[in-house]
């Protein structure tokens, strides 16, 4: 396996020689899920994202990409605020 995932940031490491990074919150840890060099790949991303007191937020999503330029993406909803999965709107 060469790849093993990690977390993303827009922030450029400046001293990369240094044990340590500080980045602010909002990293993405991409996981490699499966692949084919010819083919495919899956992978599944979780979104880190500091949220006010209270709020509860938990974000991943899965996405499989082709070699023919074919994406497919997916997430599974459980809740919006108050309303539960039998009663949310994905107007997008």
């Amino acid at each position: 396996d060469r790849i093993q995932g990690g977390f993303f940031s827009d922030v450029i490491d400046k001293t990369p020689q240094e044990e340590v990074l500080e980045t602010p919150s909002g990293l993405t840890g991409v996981r490699m899920l499966e692949f084919d060099l010819l083919n495919f790949v899956n992978f599944e991303a979780d979104i880190h994202f500091a949220e006010d007191e209270g709020i509860v937020q938990v974000e991943n999503f899965g996405t499989h990409v082709r070699t023919d330029g074919f994406v497919l993406y997916g997430i599974k909803i459980e809740a919006i605020m108050d309303h539960g999965a039998d009663n949310v709107s994905l107007d997008l």
